[in-house]
């Protein structure tokens, strides 16, 4: 660990506005409170604008304005419940979203404890909850984590506004109001849950994550810190340790840090920089990941992978189309699958596209990559899956005369039996199914008790059990 206090000085506004080319609002979220009343704010436009189209319990004046800068006052009497309304202000080709709550910042602000106390009873209940962005995970959907002092954590799933307009980063306190669930054992707004209040770190960090260069040399770390001095502590992911320091600042909106060298043919290793500073009272923090990579081999399909020699490093790309517990099958556009292996959950999702860097080997027939490094090129690709082929023993037979097995698409039903919900397959030798690494979202087999089930996945091995080791793509109850 490393602690070094910067001396100098960062200059910062007070409050951001939303811009666009042709127009600007100094707030585009809007608050008015449940016994009624109004909020003003300002529109800068380059052009002519119009808001066209509002609710009725809305009066805006005025609605509509000329190039320059324009008092806008929102007006609203008072509600028993609450309104809700996203409105779209023009100005010649833009359009900026404004979002209108009344009467939701009423209600009870739950603390993260109180929420994880929360049963499947509480399902559906619409919560008001406080905490610091500690984490931002799916920026493209508005998935986030807040957490509170006592380190309590809960998922924000599907935010709004959207994080292109709204820009929170790590360590923003924010109030975010949605319903609450619980979706395979996490705890979380999801949604339709709506940032209704945000107050801006003191540390706003452009980029969460930083590549080094397995070359080693210079790392910059854009940063604006609007309190006074600031606070670097580095903290070594696993037991290497010192090849990153800190060396100083470059002007007032960047720290810089040198990395030794990396050329290793294993895993990245990371560090993770915690950057804190106060204003009176206020304390913020911030934090980025820097990665850096070893050897990183030209990109292959998989197919090409799957004529390599045991043991090589190498790199493929794909769409993650299967997931269990403990690995997840890689699929090219060829339609050609491999397993990858962490040894671990998967941290990827189906329709993520990946770079996968790792040993290539084959266990027991089965190709993988081992301990692989997974970079993400982009999520929630559509996936396509081929024509299931049918289990039957012709296919087992061929499949397991294979050198070295791909992944085969298949489809079999059957009776589950059994703690792992086995399947018997029939018209075959004895041979039989136990998914007991497939998803707990699957719920199988306990959703599916004396149920005929149709399953679908990736046929990977064939164990001399008669057992097909399958990483389960879908679970349904028979046509």
């Amino acid at each position: 660990m490393l602690t070094a206090l910067l001396a100098f000085a960062f200059v910062g506004c007070e409050e951001d506005s939303r811009f666009l080319d042709e127009v600007q609002v100094s707030q585009s979220y809007i608050a008015i409170p449940k016994e009624g009343g109004s909020v003003e704010i300002t529109v800068k436009a380059k052009d002519k604008w119009e808001i066209a189209e509002y609710p009725e319990w809305l009066t805006i004046t005025p609605a509509s304005g000329e190039a320059g800068e324009t008092k806008v006052t929102f007006s609203a009497e008072a509600v028993e419940n609450a309104n809700k309304a996203t409105i779209y202000l023009t100005c010649g080709r833009a359009v900026q979203n404004l979002n209108v709550i009344q009467g939701i910042a009423e209600s009870k602000v739950y603390t993260i404890a109180e929420i994880l106390k929360f049963t499947d009873a509480d399902k559906g209940k619409t919560v008001t909850v406080s905490g610091t962005i500690s984490k931002i995970t799916g920026p493209s959907y508005g998935e986030f984590y807040i957490k509170d002092e006592d380190g309590n954590e809960l998922l924000i799933y599907n935010s709004q506004p959207s994080f292109d307009e709204f820009k929170p980063s790590v360590g923003d306190v924010v109030t975010v109001e949605g319903p609450f669930t619980i979706y395979n054992g996490t705890y979380e707004l999801n949604k339709g849950s709506v940032i209704t209040k945000i107050e801006r770190s003191l540390i706003q960090l452009e980029e969460k994550e930083i590549e080094a260069s397995s070359e080693g040399g210079e790392v910059s770390v854009p940063v604006t810190v609007k309190g006074e001095g600031l606070m670097v502590t580095i903290n070594y992911d696993g037991d290497d340790t010192d090849w990153l320091t800190y060396t100083g600042s470059k002007d007032n909106s960047t720290i810089v840090f040198n990395c030794l060298s990396y050329e290793v043919k294993q895993g990245p290793r990371t560090a993770i920089v915690t950057l804190s500073t106060k204003n009176g009272d206020k304390k913020s923090e911030g934090q980025v990941k820097i990665i850096q990579y070893g050897i990183t081999p030209k990109t292959i399909t998989v197919a090409e992978a799957l004529t390599k020699e045991k043991n090589t490093w190498l790199t493929v790309t794909g769409i993650v189309t299967g997931l269990n517990n403990k690995g997840f099958i890689l699929t090219d556009k060829d339609g050609v699958a491999i397993q990858g292996y962490p040894n671990d959950t998967p941290t990827v999702k189906i329709g993520d596209e990946i770079l996968l860097t790792g040993n290539y080997t084959v266990y027991n027939k089965v190709a993988e990559i081992e301990k692989p490094v997974i970079r993400t090129i982009s999520t929630k690709n559509e996936v396509v899956y081929p024509k299931a082929k049918a289990v039957t023993e012709g296919l087992i037979k061929e499949f397991d005369g294979k050198a070295v097995n791909g992944a085969e698409y298949v489809e079999l039903t059957g009776v589950p039996s059994g703690q792992y919900g086995d399947i018997l397959i029939e018209g075959t030798d004895g041979y039989g199914i136990s998914p007991y690494q497939a998803l707990k979202s699957f719920n199988y087999p306990a959703g599916f008790e004396g149920k005929t089930v149709t399953i679908r996945g990736y046929l990977l091995q064939v164990y001399k059990s008669k057992t097909l080791r399958v990483n389960v793509v879908s679970i349904e109850e028979a046509k």
